[in-house]
């Protein structure tokens, strides 16, 4: 299962990266703050901070996915 799970946010990682949705220095500042909760002990706060960041990507990623398809299907053929 975590391997699968893994396998699925590289793949939105790399489109995440690639359509530029979520500039350099906000990711590295996310992980900084998932870093500092780690290192403090603190698995509900990192835990927490992770999932966030998992769904706010997620949401950016949709959003773009969504945009695209709407832009895509103004041009198309009636």
């Amino acid at each position: 299962m975590h391997e699968s799970l893994m396998g699925e946010i590289e793949l939105c990682i790399g489109q995440v990266q690639a359509n530029a949705l979520w500039p350099p220095a906000d990711i590295a500042a996310q992980h900084a703050h998932i870093l500092e909760a780690v290192v403090a002990g603190d698995p509900a706060v990192a835990s927490r901070l992770v999932r966030e960041h998992i769904q706010t990507s997620r949401d950016r990623l949709l959003a773009h996915v969504d945009a695209a398809t709407l832009h895509h299907d103004r041009k198309a053929p009636q």
